[in-house]
């Protein structure tokens, strides 16, 4: 099994699909589009993401994860 079919095999397409509708029912016109961002990044913790907001301005951030992996290959911590 190659390592793309492995990811895939874990995923939960109930829960993933249950997570979109959740995103995409968030008004996202500005300037709400934060609600959005925070939505994710809590779900990116809560999935065991280490999860950070980047942005310039605390209210008007992307959310970024980072997965580590257990390989033993290189791995960048923010």
């Amino acid at each position: 099994m190659s390592l793309a079919d492995e990811v895939v095999a874990r995923i939960d397409r109930d829960k993933l699909v249950q997570f979109a509708l959740e995103i995409c029912n968030i008004d996202i016109a500005v300037p709400f589009e934060a609600e959005v961002a925070e939505d994710l990044y809590r779900w990116l913790k809560r999935e065991g993401f280490i999860a950070r907001r980047i942005g310039l301005l605390s209210d008007r951030f992307n959310a970024m994860g980072t997965l580590p992996g257990t390989g033993g290959g290189y791995s960048r911590r923010f």
